[in-house]
């Protein structure tokens, strides 16, 4: 008697899935077509039935929908009613910016809906909706829906989210290779009548570099976050990937500093702004140098005591700022010190600071210390380029606002920074923000 025997293959292992994952983001900067492969490539390993990946405009509008259902097209009634059911489920995440699991949706509101809208059902399901997430803004969602209600556990949820944040980075670049040759064009056409044509070429040569860099520094980002939600037996290789994610973390803040710098100084308008809360900024800024502070066993505190208007900035480039002058605050504290950051309320600005108890700075340097190149710590810091103050300067000054330091040598150093709070009557428009001098001490 002869029997046959069927060979099911398993499927790949996570680690096996992330890495296929990340190849599709390092293929090119077509974010249609690298996510249809990623959805298509989550839908195979978690055996799904359609799944989809909705990308958000920064008022969290839906721009494009890649949705797929395997082996069903999709104008039928059936691939209809998944893809209204997803588009019902990616609103929710996209107003809560939480992910949001559903045991069965045949009991779930959303799907009735959905039956309703498109005269067909889903049918009793598991479906899981998940935001994606770069740069810790809200891009698109991502949904799936499996054929088993109840289906869906802590490890899928893990799983599917590191590769929805991967997705992100890839709608992420492909925004930026749209803006660059936007302005690129832009370049060209609008030649600066004060510059000679080497600077101009040095200028454009520099940008470009600066642009080519971002890209790919994106792609080990990602995947080094990808690794990083994986656990892994040996500690040691736990210590190794934050080891590497936080410095080429810190190699894109300064690629995207140099940048900006370079478009600044041309005379380049500012990118998107949006409403952004002082506290979260201050929380992500010392979040970003929770490493450099544990090393030196220092504190940090945070000096907020009302409640504060919303801003209205370019939240990456305000981000960096803030990170920045952290950053030297930890380089020329001492050991198991303190350092204290807060805000305040100005009528129509908001304050900032970073309070140090470093060596301080004379008052005949505080100026000169916001030019570029400008490096006046002791040999025995570390060295940098010296840009770092130059960028929060044109970065601030670009919002309307200011920035200064209050120093003593011996006394520590307080950076001080004024920013335009959000207008009260029109939403899109910010307060002017010129010098206050008396804000000052």
């Amino acid at each position: 008697m002869e029997s046959s025997l069927t060979i099911v293959k398993p499927p790949p292992a996570p680690l096996d899935l992330l890495c296929k994952v990340s190849q599709q983001f390092a293929a090119g900067l077509d974010s249609r077509i690298v996510l249809n492969k990623v959805l298509t490539l989550s839908i195979e390993y978690i055996g799904a039935v359609s799944g989809s990946i909705v990308v958000l405009d920064d008022r969290k509008q839906f721009l494009e929908t890649v949705f797929l259902m395997p082996g069903l097209p999709t104008d039928t009634s059936l691939a209809r009613a998944h893809k209204s059911y997803a588009a019902g489920l990616a609103r929710w995440v996209a107003r809560t910016r939480q992910p949001v699991l559903v045991e069965d949706t045949s009991q779930d509101e959303l799907g009735r809906q959905a039956a309703i809208h498109t005269g067909d059902e889903i049918g009793s399901k598991s479906a899981l909706g998940l935001p994606v997430l770069a740069h810790q803004q809200i891009v698109g969602v991502m949904t799936l829906v499996h054929r088993a209600p109840g289906f869906f556990a802590d490890e899928h949820t893990i799983l599917v989210q590191i590769i929805a944040n991967l997705a992100g980075m890839a709608i992420v670049n492909s925004r930026w290779n749209a803006d660059w040759q936007l302005r690129s064009g832009q370049a060209f056409l609008e030649i600066d009548p004060n510059r000679n044509g080497l600077d101009q070429g040095r200028a454009d040569l520099i940008e470009m570099v600066y642009h080519d860099l971002r890209s790919p520094l994106s792609n080990i980002i990602s995947s080094l976050e990808a690794l990083n939600g994986i656990t892994f037996a040996d500690p040691a290789v736990d210590s190794l990937l934050k080891i590497a994610l936080r410095s080429t973390e810190h190699v894109q803040r300064l690629t995207n500093s140099l940048l900006d710098i370079n478009r600044l100084e041309a005379g380049r308008k500012l990118g998107e702004r949006n409403r952004v809360d002082p506290t979260s900024l201050l929380n992500y800024g010392a979040s970003a140098v929770q490493s450099l502070v544990v090393d030196k066993q220092i504190g940090i505190l945070i000096e907020i005591s009302e409640e504060l208007d919303d801003l209205w900035v370019d939240e990456d480039m305000i981000q960096r700022v803030i990170i920045n002058l952290l950053e030297n605050a930890v380089k020329f504290s001492p050991s198991k010190g303190k350092i204290w950051i807060g805000a305040k309320q100005m009528n129509e600005l908001v304050l900032l600071w970073v309070r140090d108890l470093g060596p301080g700075i004379s008052p005949i340097h505080q100026e000169q210390i916001f030019e570029k190149f400008v490096r006046l710590q002791p040999q025995e810091k570390p060295r940098g380029l010296g840009l770092g103050l130059a960028y929060c300067r044109l970065a601030v000054q670009a919002h309307g606002g200011e920035i200064w330091v209050e120093s003593q040598p011996g006394e520590g150093a307080c950076f001080k920074l004024t920013l335009p709070i959000i207008s009260k009557d029109k939403s899109n428009e910010p307060y002017a923000a010129g010098k206050r001098d008396d804000i000052r001490r």
